[in-house]
Protein backbone atom coordinates (compact mmCIF):
# COMPACT_ATOMS: atom_id res chain seq x y z
CA UNK A 1 0.00 0.00 0.00
CA UNK A 2 2.60 2.40 -0.73
CA UNK A 3 3.47 4.50 -3.57
CA UNK A 4 6.59 4.09 -6.04
CA UNK A 5 8.54 7.29 -3.71
CA UNK A 6 7.56 8.72 -0.92
CA UNK A 7 5.60 12.47 -1.58
CA UNK A 8 7.85 15.13 -1.76
CA UNK A 9 11.06 13.51 -2.13
CA UNK A 10 10.83 12.04 1.45
CA UNK A 11 11.96 8.53 -0.51
CA UNK A 12 13.89 8.29 -3.58
CA UNK A 13 14.14 4.56 -5.62
CA UNK A 14 16.00 4.43 -9.35
CA UNK A 15 14.85 3.25 -11.89
CA UNK A 16 18.00 0.81 -13.12
CA UNK A 17 16.96 -1.40 -15.61
CA UNK A 18 18.63 -4.96 -14.49
CA UNK A 19 19.43 -7.87 -16.78
CA UNK A 20 19.73 -11.91 -16.55
CA UNK A 21 16.33 -12.48 -15.06
CA UNK A 22 15.43 -15.36 -15.37
CA UNK A 23 12.11 -17.07 -16.31
CA UNK A 24 10.58 -20.30 -14.33
CA UNK A 25 9.89 -23.29 -16.12
CA UNK A 26 6.90 -24.24 -14.38
CA UNK A 27 4.24 -21.70 -14.99
CA UNK A 28 0.87 -23.25 -14.39
CA UNK A 29 -0.72 -23.01 -17.79
CA UNK A 30 -3.91 -20.78 -15.98
CA UNK A 31 -1.80 -18.41 -15.49
CA UNK A 32 -2.97 -14.80 -17.21
CA UNK A 33 -1.21 -11.81 -16.72
CA UNK A 34 -2.98 -8.37 -18.24
CA UNK A 35 -0.87 -5.41 -17.69
CA UNK A 36 -3.76 -3.15 -18.79
CA UNK A 37 -6.64 -4.17 -17.28
CA UNK A 38 -7.37 -0.49 -16.07
CA UNK A 39 -6.24 2.63 -17.23
CA UNK A 40 -5.48 5.38 -15.24
CA UNK A 41 -5.28 9.10 -15.35
CA UNK A 42 -2.14 9.68 -13.61
CA UNK A 43 1.41 8.48 -14.77
CA UNK A 44 2.55 7.31 -11.26
CA UNK A 45 -1.07 6.31 -8.75
CA UNK A 46 -0.04 5.96 -5.01
CA UNK A 47 -1.77 3.26 -3.74
CA UNK A 48 -4.60 0.76 -3.94
CA UNK A 49 -6.81 -0.97 -1.72
CA UNK A 50 -9.35 -4.43 -1.23
CA UNK A 51 -10.78 -5.08 1.84
CA UNK A 52 -13.53 -7.52 0.89
CA UNK A 53 -15.71 -5.55 3.56
CA UNK A 54 -19.23 -6.16 3.40
CA UNK A 55 -20.98 -4.18 0.49
CA UNK A 56 -17.53 -4.26 -1.10
CA UNK A 57 -16.98 -7.70 -2.35
CA UNK A 58 -15.09 -7.47 -5.74
CA UNK A 59 -14.70 -3.89 -5.34
CA UNK A 60 -11.15 -2.18 -5.22
CA UNK A 61 -9.82 1.23 -4.47
CA UNK A 62 -6.73 3.02 -5.98
CA UNK A 63 -5.59 6.59 -5.41
CA UNK A 64 -4.82 7.83 -8.41
CA UNK A 65 -3.41 11.27 -7.91
CA UNK A 66 -5.64 13.03 -5.70
CA UNK A 67 -8.81 10.64 -6.75
CA UNK A 68 -9.97 7.73 -5.22
CA UNK A 69 -11.14 5.66 -7.97
CA UNK A 70 -13.23 2.60 -7.33
CA UNK A 71 -12.71 -0.17 -9.66
CA UNK A 72 -14.65 -3.82 -10.15
CA UNK A 73 -12.65 -6.71 -10.02
CA UNK A 74 -12.62 -9.61 -12.22
CA UNK A 75 -10.98 -10.78 -15.38
CA UNK A 76 -10.63 -9.01 -18.71
CA UNK A 77 -11.14 -5.57 -18.70
CA UNK A 78 -12.28 -3.65 -15.50
CA UNK A 79 -14.63 -0.81 -15.02
CA UNK A 80 -15.86 1.44 -12.61
CA UNK A 81 -18.58 0.15 -10.43
CA UNK A 82 -22.12 1.57 -10.64
CA UNK A 83 -22.72 3.01 -7.50
CA UNK A 84 -19.57 3.38 -5.43
CA UNK A 85 -17.98 6.49 -5.81
CA UNK A 86 -14.53 6.36 -4.12
CA UNK A 87 -13.69 10.35 -3.38
CA UNK A 88 -12.11 13.44 -4.56
CA UNK A 89 -9.52 15.05 -2.54
CA UNK A 90 -10.41 19.32 -2.35
CA UNK A 91 -7.31 20.97 -4.08
CA UNK A 92 -4.99 23.02 -2.19
CA UNK A 93 -3.50 20.47 0.42
CA UNK A 94 -1.17 17.98 -1.16
CA UNK A 95 0.08 15.43 -3.40
CA UNK A 96 -1.78 11.78 -2.29
CA UNK A 97 -0.05 8.80 -0.85
CA UNK A 98 -1.80 6.64 1.47
CA UNK A 99 -5.25 5.20 1.32
CA UNK A 100 -6.95 3.19 4.29
CA UNK A 101 -10.78 1.66 2.87
CA UNK A 102 -12.42 -0.01 6.27
CA UNK A 103 -15.51 -0.59 4.96
CA UNK A 104 -18.15 0.76 2.68
CA UNK A 105 -18.72 3.79 4.84
CA UNK A 106 -14.96 4.36 6.38
CA UNK A 107 -12.05 5.53 4.37
CA UNK A 108 -9.36 7.95 5.01
CA UNK A 109 -6.45 9.16 2.21
CA UNK A 110 -3.80 11.35 3.25
CA UNK A 111 -1.64 14.29 1.80
CA UNK A 112 1.54 16.06 2.01
CA UNK A 113 3.79 18.84 0.90
CA UNK A 114 6.23 20.57 1.97
CA UNK A 115 8.42 19.67 5.06
CA UNK A 116 9.36 20.33 8.43
CA UNK A 117 11.39 23.47 8.03
CA UNK A 118 8.79 25.35 5.28
CA UNK A 119 5.18 25.45 6.05
CA UNK A 120 4.02 21.78 5.40
CA UNK A 121 0.69 20.52 4.30
CA UNK A 122 0.16 17.36 6.25
CA UNK A 123 -3.62 16.37 6.12
CA UNK A 124 -5.65 12.98 6.59
CA UNK A 125 -9.14 12.98 5.06
CA UNK A 126 -11.85 10.85 6.27
CA UNK A 127 -14.68 10.36 3.71
CA UNK A 128 -17.47 7.70 2.57
CA UNK A 129 -16.58 5.24 -0.42
CA UNK A 130 -19.62 4.68 -1.16
CA UNK A 131 -21.15 8.33 -1.28
CA UNK A 132 -18.16 9.96 -2.12
CA UNK A 133 -18.91 12.39 0.97
CA UNK A 134 -16.34 13.65 2.94
CA UNK A 135 -16.32 13.47 6.72
CA UNK A 136 -13.55 14.91 8.29
CA UNK A 137 -10.28 17.23 6.90
CA UNK A 138 -7.92 16.06 9.41
CA UNK A 139 -4.77 18.92 9.81
CA UNK A 140 -1.57 16.72 11.22
CA UNK A 141 0.76 19.51 10.87
CA UNK A 142 1.03 19.77 14.41
CA UNK A 143 4.07 21.11 16.66
CA UNK A 144 6.31 18.73 18.80
CA UNK A 145 9.29 19.28 21.31
CA UNK A 146 11.58 16.42 21.36
CA UNK A 147 13.33 15.97 25.00
CA UNK A 148 17.12 17.36 25.44
CA UNK A 149 19.65 15.50 23.44
CA UNK A 150 17.67 14.77 20.59
CA UNK A 151 19.23 15.73 17.18
CA UNK A 152 18.60 15.06 13.65
CA UNK A 153 20.35 12.84 10.79
CA UNK A 154 23.30 15.76 10.34
CA UNK A 155 23.93 15.23 14.16
CA UNK A 156 22.15 18.96 14.84
CA UNK A 157 20.31 19.52 18.04
CA UNK A 158 16.52 19.49 17.64
CA UNK A 159 13.95 20.90 20.27
CA UNK A 160 10.61 21.75 18.38
CA UNK A 161 9.47 21.38 14.86
CA UNK A 162 6.24 20.95 12.96
CA UNK A 163 5.56 17.43 12.43
CA UNK A 164 5.14 16.94 8.57
CA UNK A 165 4.86 14.46 5.66
CA UNK A 166 2.03 11.98 6.53
CA UNK A 167 3.69 8.34 5.19
CA UNK A 168 0.96 6.10 6.28
CA UNK A 169 -1.98 5.40 8.40
CA UNK A 170 -3.08 2.49 10.35
CA UNK A 171 -6.62 1.64 12.66
CA UNK A 172 -6.75 -0.71 15.37
CA UNK A 173 -9.95 -1.15 16.57
CA UNK A 174 -10.73 -1.40 20.04
CA UNK A 175 -14.80 -1.86 21.23
CA UNK A 176 -17.73 -1.03 19.42
CA UNK A 177 -17.26 1.90 17.13
CA UNK A 178 -14.31 2.93 19.01
CA UNK A 179 -10.80 2.84 17.93
CA UNK A 180 -6.81 4.30 17.09
CA UNK A 181 -5.59 6.12 14.34
CA UNK A 182 -1.56 5.86 13.61
CA UNK A 183 0.02 8.43 11.85
CA UNK A 184 3.30 7.83 10.44
CA UNK A 185 5.29 11.17 9.84
CA UNK A 186 8.73 10.93 8.41
CA UNK A 187 9.46 14.70 9.38
CA UNK A 188 11.92 15.66 6.45
CA UNK A 189 13.95 18.03 7.20
CA UNK A 190 15.28 18.36 3.73
CA UNK A 191 14.35 17.02 0.58
CA UNK A 192 17.45 15.74 -1.76
CA UNK A 193 19.30 12.50 -2.28
CA UNK A 194 19.40 11.64 0.14
CA UNK A 195 17.46 13.81 2.33
CA UNK A 196 17.82 14.74 5.82
CA UNK A 197 15.74 14.37 8.60
CA UNK A 198 14.57 14.86 11.71
CA UNK A 199 13.44 12.42 14.15
CA UNK A 200 10.17 10.14 13.00
CA UNK A 201 6.84 10.77 15.02
CA UNK A 202 3.59 8.71 14.84
CA UNK A 203 0.41 10.95 16.14
CA UNK A 204 -2.22 8.47 17.89
CA UNK A 205 -5.52 9.67 17.86
CA UNK A 206 -8.53 8.39 19.56
CA UNK A 207 -11.81 7.44 16.66
CA UNK A 208 -15.52 7.25 17.39
CA UNK A 209 -17.04 6.08 14.61
CA UNK A 210 -20.64 6.75 15.91
CA UNK A 211 -19.26 11.02 15.99
CA UNK A 212 -20.54 13.29 13.38
CA UNK A 213 -16.70 14.03 13.30
CA UNK A 214 -14.92 10.70 14.51
CA UNK A 215 -11.21 11.12 14.88
CA UNK A 216 -10.36 13.36 17.48
CA UNK A 217 -8.46 16.93 16.42
CA UNK A 218 -5.86 16.45 19.08
CA UNK A 219 -3.62 12.94 19.36
CA UNK A 220 -3.36 10.85 22.60
CA UNK A 221 0.32 10.88 22.17
CA UNK A 222 2.83 10.88 20.26
CA UNK A 223 5.64 8.09 19.42
CA UNK A 224 9.14 8.79 19.08
CA UNK A 225 10.13 6.05 16.21
CA UNK A 226 13.90 4.34 17.30
CA UNK A 227 15.02 5.32 13.78
CA UNK A 228 14.86 7.96 11.41
CA UNK A 229 12.39 8.47 8.19
CA UNK A 230 9.49 6.42 9.59
CA UNK A 231 7.35 5.07 6.78
CA UNK A 232 4.74 3.38 7.80
CA UNK A 233 2.62 1.34 10.02
CA UNK A 234 0.54 -1.84 10.50
CA UNK A 235 -1.57 -3.24 12.72
CA UNK A 236 -0.78 -6.83 14.21
CA UNK A 237 -2.89 -8.98 16.19
CA UNK A 238 -0.98 -11.84 17.82
CA UNK A 239 -2.93 -14.91 16.35
CA UNK A 240 -2.31 -17.17 19.93
CA UNK A 241 -3.52 -14.39 22.42
CA UNK A 242 -5.04 -11.64 20.62
CA UNK A 243 -3.14 -9.46 22.17
CA UNK A 244 -2.66 -5.98 19.87
CA UNK A 245 0.46 -4.16 18.51
CA UNK A 246 1.06 -2.29 15.73
CA UNK A 247 4.12 -2.85 13.73
CA UNK A 248 6.15 0.94 12.93
CA UNK A 249 8.43 1.08 9.69
CA UNK A 250 11.63 3.02 9.55
CA UNK A 251 13.37 3.20 6.79
CA UNK A 252 16.36 5.57 7.18
CA UNK A 253 18.78 7.69 5.38
CA UNK A 254 18.79 6.24 1.60
CA UNK A 255 20.13 8.05 -1.72
CA UNK A 256 20.86 6.57 -4.71
CA UNK A 257 24.45 7.91 -6.47
CA UNK A 258 25.13 7.17 -9.85
CA UNK A 259 22.57 4.18 -9.78
CA UNK A 260 23.63 3.02 -6.75
CA UNK A 261 21.66 2.55 -3.87
CA UNK A 262 22.80 3.85 -0.80
CA UNK A 263 21.86 3.67 2.48
CA UNK A 264 23.29 5.19 5.25
CA UNK A 265 21.58 5.31 8.74
CA UNK A 266 19.66 2.10 10.16
CA UNK A 267 16.30 1.04 9.67
CA UNK A 268 14.30 -1.14 11.86
CA UNK A 269 10.67 -1.82 13.10
CA UNK A 270 9.53 -0.70 16.25
CA UNK A 271 6.59 -2.89 18.13
CA UNK A 272 3.99 -0.89 19.65
CA UNK A 273 2.27 -1.81 22.35
CA UNK A 274 -1.91 -0.54 20.91
CA UNK A 275 -2.84 -0.41 24.98
CA UNK A 276 -0.06 1.79 26.19
CA UNK A 277 0.61 2.99 22.75
CA UNK A 278 4.64 2.33 23.66
CA UNK A 279 7.42 0.85 21.96
CA UNK A 280 7.65 -2.67 23.53
CA UNK A 281 10.45 -3.91 21.19
CA UNK A 282 12.70 -2.63 18.17
CA UNK A 283 13.90 -4.94 15.69
CA UNK A 284 16.78 -3.83 13.98
CA UNK A 285 17.17 -4.08 10.61
CA UNK A 286 20.59 -2.52 10.15
CA UNK A 287 21.28 -0.42 6.71
CA UNK A 288 18.92 -2.53 5.05
CA UNK A 289 16.82 0.26 3.76
CA UNK A 290 13.52 -0.97 4.42
CA UNK A 291 10.70 0.14 1.40
CA UNK A 292 8.20 2.38 2.47
CA UNK A 293 5.21 0.01 3.14
CA UNK A 294 3.40 -1.92 5.66
CA UNK A 295 4.74 -5.18 7.00
CA UNK A 296 3.21 -8.10 4.80
CA UNK A 297 2.58 -10.38 7.61
CA UNK A 298 2.01 -14.13 6.83
CA UNK A 299 0.54 -16.75 9.62
CA UNK A 300 1.09 -20.08 9.77
CA UNK A 301 0.58 -23.24 12.36
CA UNK A 302 3.59 -25.06 13.74
CA UNK A 303 3.75 -28.39 12.82
CA UNK A 304 5.93 -29.34 15.32
CA UNK A 305 4.07 -27.17 18.52
CA UNK A 306 0.21 -26.90 16.92
CA UNK A 307 0.99 -22.61 18.11
CA UNK A 308 0.71 -20.32 15.41
CA UNK A 309 3.59 -18.61 14.01
CA UNK A 310 3.90 -15.10 12.60
CA UNK A 311 6.93 -13.66 10.21
CA UNK A 312 6.87 -9.78 8.98
CA UNK A 313 8.07 -9.58 5.06
CA UNK A 314 9.40 -6.21 4.04
CA UNK A 315 10.88 -5.28 1.06
CA UNK A 316 14.41 -2.84 0.28
CA UNK A 317 13.62 0.32 -1.31
CA UNK A 318 17.46 0.59 -3.08
CA UNK A 319 17.98 -3.39 -4.01
CA UNK A 320 15.78 -6.44 -4.38
CA UNK A 321 15.88 -7.72 -0.96
CA UNK A 322 13.28 -9.18 1.30
CA UNK A 323 13.80 -8.41 4.92
CA UNK A 324 12.07 -10.99 7.58
CA UNK A 325 11.06 -10.56 11.01
CA UNK A 326 9.86 -12.61 13.61
CA UNK A 327 6.34 -12.38 15.19
CA UNK A 328 6.25 -15.11 16.95
CA UNK A 329 7.69 -14.33 20.40
CA UNK A 330 6.66 -10.27 20.56
CA UNK A 331 3.64 -10.89 22.47
CA UNK A 332 5.42 -13.55 25.09
CA UNK A 333 8.37 -11.38 25.41
CA UNK A 334 7.32 -7.54 25.32
CA UNK A 335 3.57 -7.10 25.88
CA UNK A 336 2.96 -4.44 28.63
CA UNK A 337 6.35 -3.98 29.15
CA UNK A 338 7.83 -0.56 31.02
CA UNK A 339 10.68 -0.04 28.61
CA UNK A 340 11.60 -0.69 24.64
CA UNK A 341 13.97 -3.70 24.26
CA UNK A 342 16.10 -4.21 21.68
CA UNK A 343 15.03 -7.86 20.28
CA UNK A 344 17.91 -8.41 17.41
CA UNK A 345 16.96 -12.32 18.01
CA UNK A 346 13.71 -11.50 15.95
CA UNK A 347 15.69 -10.75 12.76
CA UNK A 348 16.00 -13.56 10.71
CA UNK A 349 17.18 -11.48 7.46
CA UNK A 350 18.46 -8.33 8.23
CA UNK A 351 21.18 -6.09 6.21
CA UNK A 352 23.91 -8.18 6.75
CA UNK A 353 21.63 -11.28 5.53
CA UNK A 354 18.94 -10.34 2.95
CA UNK A 355 16.71 -12.58 0.99
CA UNK A 356 17.45 -11.54 -2.48
CA UNK A 357 14.58 -11.78 -4.74
CA UNK A 358 16.02 -9.86 -7.69
CA UNK A 359 19.67 -9.40 -8.83
CA UNK A 360 19.86 -6.24 -11.50
CA UNK A 361 22.77 -4.09 -12.24
CA UNK A 362 24.63 -3.51 -9.38
CA UNK A 363 22.05 -5.62 -7.06
CA UNK A 364 19.76 -2.67 -7.66
CA UNK A 365 16.19 -2.50 -7.47
CA UNK A 366 13.18 -1.51 -5.13
CA UNK A 367 10.67 -3.90 -3.86
CA UNK A 368 7.27 -1.78 -3.52
CA UNK A 369 5.59 -3.75 -1.82
CA UNK A 370 5.07 -7.54 -0.04
CA UNK A 371 1.86 -9.12 0.42
CA UNK A 372 1.31 -12.30 1.82
CA UNK A 373 -1.54 -15.07 1.15
CA UNK A 374 -4.48 -15.96 3.60
CA UNK A 375 -2.82 -19.26 4.08
CA UNK A 376 0.44 -18.23 4.68
CA UNK A 377 2.19 -19.68 2.40
CA UNK A 378 2.92 -17.38 -0.37
CA UNK A 379 4.36 -13.79 -0.75
CA UNK A 380 3.34 -11.62 -3.55
CA UNK A 381 6.46 -8.95 -4.22
CA UNK A 382 6.26 -5.99 -6.80
CA UNK A 383 9.67 -4.90 -8.46
CA UNK A 384 10.06 -1.38 -9.68
CA UNK A 385 12.82 -1.68 -11.87
CA UNK A 386 12.21 -4.92 -13.17
CA UNK A 387 7.97 -4.33 -13.20
CA UNK A 388 7.61 -7.28 -12.71
CA UNK A 389 5.50 -9.66 -9.95
CA UNK A 390 7.40 -12.05 -8.35
CA UNK A 391 6.08 -15.02 -6.26
CA UNK A 392 8.06 -16.85 -3.30
CA UNK A 393 6.97 -20.24 -2.08
CA UNK A 394 7.62 -20.22 1.72
CA UNK A 395 5.92 -23.75 2.14
CA UNK A 396 5.47 -25.04 5.58
CA UNK A 397 8.52 -23.66 6.67
CA UNK A 398 9.24 -20.93 8.98
CA UNK A 399 11.79 -19.04 6.66
CA UNK A 400 12.33 -19.72 2.79
CA UNK A 401 14.78 -20.65 0.59
CA UNK A 402 13.84 -18.07 -1.92
CA UNK A 403 11.49 -21.14 -3.80
CA UNK A 404 9.71 -19.30 -7.33
CA UNK A 405 6.77 -22.18 -7.82
CA UNK A 406 5.54 -19.44 -10.63
CA UNK A 407 6.37 -16.60 -12.79
CA UNK A 408 7.82 -13.90 -12.69
CA UNK A 409 5.19 -11.94 -13.86
CA UNK A 410 6.03 -9.06 -16.22
CA UNK A 411 3.25 -6.08 -15.70
CA UNK A 412 5.10 -3.14 -17.09
CA UNK A 413 8.47 -2.68 -19.29
CA UNK A 414 12.32 -1.19 -18.40
CA UNK A 415 12.89 -0.32 -21.44
CA UNK A 416 10.23 2.06 -21.68
CA UNK A 417 10.18 3.02 -18.19
CA UNK A 418 7.11 1.66 -16.92
CA UNK A 419 7.52 -0.31 -13.52
CA UNK A 420 5.69 -2.20 -11.11
CA UNK A 421 4.12 -0.43 -8.12
CA UNK A 422 1.49 -1.34 -5.23
CA UNK A 423 0.08 -4.30 -5.08
CA UNK A 424 -2.64 -6.40 -3.24
CA UNK A 425 -4.30 -9.87 -3.03
CA UNK A 426 -8.02 -10.06 -3.50
CA UNK A 427 -9.29 -11.53 0.10
CA UNK A 428 -12.12 -13.84 -0.04
CA UNK A 429 -13.72 -16.75 -2.83
CA UNK A 430 -13.79 -15.74 -6.09
CA UNK A 431 -12.98 -16.62 -9.52
CA UNK A 432 -10.17 -14.66 -11.67
CA UNK A 433 -7.11 -12.84 -10.80
CA UNK A 434 -5.70 -12.55 -7.46
CA UNK A 435 -3.39 -10.15 -7.68
CA UNK A 436 -3.83 -7.17 -8.77
CA UNK A 437 -0.96 -4.22 -8.88
CA UNK A 438 -0.37 -0.75 -9.82
CA UNK A 439 2.42 0.15 -12.93
CA UNK A 440 3.75 3.44 -12.72
CA UNK A 441 4.60 5.39 -16.17
CA UNK A 442 6.75 8.52 -17.28
CA UNK A 443 5.17 10.53 -18.64
CA UNK A 444 1.90 8.46 -17.99
CA UNK A 445 -1.00 7.01 -17.67
CA UNK A 446 -0.45 3.89 -15.66
CA UNK A 447 -2.72 1.49 -15.31
CA UNK A 448 -3.99 -1.53 -12.74
CA UNK A 449 -2.62 -4.67 -13.84
CA UNK A 450 -4.14 -8.01 -12.99
CA UNK A 451 -2.19 -11.81 -12.72
CA UNK A 452 -3.97 -14.87 -12.19
CA UNK A 453 -1.11 -17.13 -11.11
CA UNK A 454 -3.10 -20.59 -10.77
CA UNK A 455 -2.17 -20.77 -7.15
CA UNK A 456 -5.60 -20.53 -6.26
CA UNK A 457 -4.85 -18.14 -3.07
CA UNK A 458 -6.62 -15.08 -1.86
CA UNK A 459 -5.28 -12.34 0.35
CA UNK A 460 -5.57 -11.98 4.62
Amino acid sequence: MRSFMKVGGVGIAAFVVAAGCQESDDVPPRAVVNPNAFALQTGFPSDIEIVGAAGLDGIGFVYDGNVVQAVRLGAGTLSAPVGISGFTVPSGFGFGDDLLILSASQGLATTSSGNSTSTPVSRVFVFNPTTGNQVQNLDVARSHTFPAGTVDTQGATVTTITQANVAGVAYMATSGFQGKLYVVMSNAKSFGNPSEYFPGTVQVFAVDWSLGTPVATTPTTVIRTTDFNATHATPFVDPNSGDRFVLLVNTGKVAVNSGVGAVTSAGSVDVVDADSDAIVATLPLGNAGPSFSDVGVRTFRNALTRRWESRGLLGGAVWGHLYEVDLSRVDELFDGAASPTTYGAGVLHGASSPLVLTSGASGNDYIVEVECSADGRYAFASSFNLGEIRVVDFGTGSSPGLNAPTGPYLIGNPATFVSANALELRPGTFTGPEVFALTGAFPGPATVASVETGLRVSGR
